[in-house]
C-alpha cells in the first residue's frame, strides 16, 4: 500500500468526525452585531463614531443584517413611540387617498396627525422619507386651502431634512411648486442660533434633522432659526427624539435623560466581560455568551486605545457557534489626520471582509495537504508546529457596574477605565503533560537486536505521524519508533 493511501486510512475517521459549523454561507445569516470599545477618554469618544460607521457599512453590504437591539432588549408590548411610527404610515396613506378625492379638509387632518405621530416617535424613525412625505403633503394641502404662510412653514422644515425633495408636477399644481421652491431660500446666518446637546449617560449618538453629529455632548453653532428635530441613540437605552425650536442669536441647551431597557444590565454585563476578554487576549467565552444573548451568529468587535497620533485599532470578525472563531486585523492610525475618517472606514471594510476559519475549513486544509503530498516525490515536508495543550479559560469575576439610571451623571463625567491585571505566566497542562512524557520515555528506542539503526526522522512514516497528529487534533500522542531494516519501519501510536 502506498504512503498516500496509508495516510488517508489513518485520517479518514478524523475527517469524517469533524462537527458541522452552526452556520455556513449556504444558509441564511441570522444576523450580525457590531460593537466598539475604548479603554480611555479619547478612545471612548472615538469609539462612538467608529461604531456608527461600522453599522452603516454593515447595512450597506447586503450580505449581513444588523441585529435590532431594541427587539432583543425590550420585553412586552412594542413601545408606544415605536407604534406611533407605524400609525403615521397608515395616516399618510389615508390622507393621500383623501387628497386624490379632493377631500382636502380630511386630507389635511390626516397629514397633520401623521406629522405629530412622527414627531412623537422620532427616536424610532429609521428613514426620513416618511417625515418628508407627510410634511410635503401637509404643506401642499394648506396651500390649496389658501393658507400660504402655513404651507411655507411646512416646506421650510422639509428643506432642513436630508433626502430627495421633489414635488410631483402631476399631483401638485404650479402655484404650489412656486411656494415650495421659494421656501428653500433659507435666511442668512444673522437668523441663526446655537444648540448645546448633552445626555445622561454621555456618549449617546446625536442626530440633528436626520444627520449624524457624533457622540454627546455636542454643540451646533450657526443653526438656522426655526423648528429642528433631535434624536439620541445609545445601546441599552430607549431611543429619544423630539422637537427643538431655535431662536435667532440665542443659545438653546438641551439635556437628554435616557431611559434604559429592561435588559440593559444584562447587556452591559456581557459587553464588560467581552471588553475585559479582548484586553487580556482575544474574544472567547464571553463573546460566545454575548452572541447567544443577542441571537447573533457573527460579532464584529473593535478595541481602540492609544494616543491621538497613534491610535491602535484591534478588530475581530467572529463566527460564533459552540465555540468562537475569529479573524484578526490590527492597525495604528493618526486620528488627528484629515485622512483618518477614510482610513478608519477602510479598516472596517477590510475587517468585515475577513472570514474566520471554521472546523470544516480545517478539514479542507487537511485534504489539500494530502493532495500536495501525493504530488510530492520526495520525503521532506515543511516544519509542523505541534501543540497538544488545551487552552484554560479564566472566569472573570468582576462585578457589573451599577445601572446608569441609578447614578447621577454630569456632562463632564466619563466612564471609569477598566483596570485589568494580567495573570502571571504559568506552566499549562499541556507543558506538564509533555514534561511527564519526556521523563518516562526510554532513553533509547526499542529495536530488534539484529537490525541496524537509522535516523527515524529520515523515514517517511515519521512525518506521516506528525501530519496525523496535527490534522487529527489529538489531545495526546506518544511515539514509540523502531526500525525493522529492509522490511521498513514499525510505528506504535497511543492516542488519548
Amino acid at each position: 500500500m502506498s504512503r498516500t493511501y496509508s495516510i488517508l486510512l489513518i485520517l479518514l475517521p478524523t475527517l469524517l468526525c469533524q462537527p458541522k459549523p452552526a452556520w455556513s454561507q449556504e444558509d441564511q445569516d441570522p444576523g450580525i452585531a457590531g460593537f466598539t470599545f475604548g479603554y480611555d477618554q479619547l478612545s471612548r469618544r472615538l469609539a462612538v463614531d467608529a461604531q456608527h460607521e461600522m453599522r452603516k457599512i454593515i447595512d450597506s453590504t447586503g450580505s449581513y443584517q444588523n441585529i435590532e437591539l431594541i427587539s432583543v432588549l425590550h420585553t412586552g408590548a412594542s413601545p408606544a413611540r415605536k407604534e406611533a411610527i407605524a400609525q403615521a404610515r397608515t395616516l399618510l396613506d389615508e390622507g393621500k387617498n383623501a387628497y386624490e378625492q379632493l377631500d382636502l379638509d380630511q386630507a389635511l387632518a390626516n397629514f397633520t396627525e401623521a406629522v405629530k405621530k412622527v414627531e412623537y416617535g422620532y427616536g424610532y424613525l429609521d428613514r426620513q422619507a416618511l417625515f418628508l412625505e407627510a410634511l410635503m403633503y401637509a404643506g401642499a394641502t394648506q396651500a390649496l386651502l389658501g393658507e400660504a404662510d402655513k404651507a411655507v412653514t411646512c416646506f421650510e422644515r422639509v428643506h432642513t431634512l436630508p433626502g430627495r425633495k421633489i414635488l410631483d408636477p402631476n399631483l401638485f399644481p404650479p402655484n404650489i411648486q412656486e411656494i415650495f421652491h421659494t421656501s428653500a431660500q433659507t435666511p442668512e446666518s444673522s437668523q441663526s442660533g446655537k444648540l448645546k446637546v448633552s445626555s445622561v449617560p454621555a456618549g449617546a449618538k446625536i442626530y440633528l434633522d436626520g444627520r449624524y453629529l457624533g457622540g454627546s455632548p455636542q454643540t451646533v453653532a450657526d443653526l438656522p432659526a426655526g423648528i429642528h428635530m433631535v434624536k439620541a441613540l445609545k445601546d441599552g437605552f430607549q431611543p429619544w427624539g423630539g422637537v427643538v425650536k431655535i431662536r435667532a442669536a440665542r443659545s438653546r441647551p438641551l439635556r437628554i435623560r435616557m431611559r434604559s431597557f429592561s435588559k440593559n444590565r444584562a447587556l452591559g454585563r456581557h459587553l464588560t466581560q467581552v471588553q475585559v476578554e479582548i484586553k487580556k487576549g482575544e474574544p472567547g467565552q464571553a463573546a460566545t455568551e454575548l452572541s447567544a444573548f443577542l441571537s447573533a451568529q457573527r460579532l464584529v468587535l473593535v478595541a481602540m486605545s492609544g494616543a491621538e497620533a497613534n491610535l491602535r485599532l484591534r478588530g475581530y470578525m467572529c463566527l460564533v457557534g459552540e465555540k468562537c472563531s475569529c479573524a484578526h486585523l490590527e492597525e495604528s492610525l493618526d486620528s488627528t489626520s484629515a485622512a483618518f475618517p477614510e482610513e478608519q472606514k477602510d479598516f472596517l471594510l477590510r475587517l468585515l471582509s475577513q472570514q474566520p476559519e471554521t472546523e470544516d475549513e480545517g478539514s479542507a486544509a487537511a485534504a489539500a495537504l494530502l493532495a500536495s503530498m501525493d504530488k510530492d516525490d520526495g520525503d521532506e515536508f515543511g516544519d509542523f508546529g505541534l501543540d497538544l495543550g488545551d487552552d484554560t479559560e479564566v472566569e472573570d469575576k468582576s462585578q457589573p457596574a451599577p445601572a446608569p439610571e441609578a447614578v447621577a451623571v454630569s456632562e463632564t463625567e466619563s466612564k471609569p477605565e477598566i483596570a485589568t491585571t494580567l495573570p502571571e505566566e504559568t506552566e499549562t497542562e499541556a507543558s506538564l503533560a509533555q514534561k511527564t512524557i519526556e521523563e518516562t520515555r526510554p532513553e533509547k528506542p526499542i529495536t530488534h537486536a539484529s537490525a541496524p539503526q537509522s535516523a527515524f526522522y529520515q523515514e517517511w512514516w515519521f512525518w506521516t505521524a506528525v501530519a496525523v497528529a496535527t490534522a487529527g487534533a489529538a489531545t495526546g500522542t506518544y511515539f514509540l519508533v523502531a526500525d525493522d531494516g529492509a522490511n521498513g519501519g514499525t510505528l506504535w501510536i497511543d492516542m488519548h
